[in-house]
């Protein structure tokens, strides 16, 4: 994505094909997809140092577990480094000013 769009200035993707107003709209910029290579990259490089410490501290049968919590922390990290989100609470929403009564 940082290569491919480096000449874009931002990427928009409607996550799970839903609209705006209903769903999510992912926004990138060129900082942003930055922050993502930088942030994958050093979770696979932990991953890849950490594979024999993996195999010794936690047991075979439960190894599934830890890698799915890993990717819900690389999964949030991953916003953090996104933050230009859309969703349905900031984007269509308008709330009429109400005049304070005396």
């Amino acid at each position: 994505m940082l290569v491919r769009r480096s000449g874009e200035a931002t990427v928009s993707y409607d996550m799970g094909g839903w609209p705006a107003p209903y769903g999510i709209e992912l926004i990138v910029d060129a900082f942003s997809a930055l922050l993502l290579v930088i942030v994958t990259g050093a979770s696979t490089a932990a991953l890849l140092v950490a594979r024999g410490s993996l195999d010794t501290e936690i047991c075979e049968s439960r190894q599934h577990l830890f890698y799915t919590a890993w990717l819900l922390g690389l999964a949030g990290l991953a916003g953090i480094a996104c933050p230009a989100t859309r969703s349905t609470s900031s984007c269509s929403w308008r709330f009429p000013r109400s005049r304070p009564t005396y």
